[in-house]
């Protein structure tokens, strides 16, 4: 399914939008992905990212 947003008509979203609702692997990825995330301890990681990355600009400065 590809939509580019400059050349996209309501007709295209409109079967786009039917197709991902009709299709059941589009609901179960959503929940896969879902389930996947709330497992994750996303601040955590988010700090440790940040964490990381100001020791990186330390380093380079």
């Amino acid at each position: 399914m590809n939509l580019r947003a400059s050349t996209v008509t309501p007709e295209q979203v409109g079967r786009a939008v039917g197709k991902v609702l009709k299709d059941p692997t589009y609901r179960a990825n959503a929940e896969r992905i879902g389930s996947a995330m709330r497992e994750t301890d996303a601040l955590s990681t988010l700090g440790d990212v940040l964490d990381a990355s100001s020791r990186g600009w330390v380093a380079a400065g």
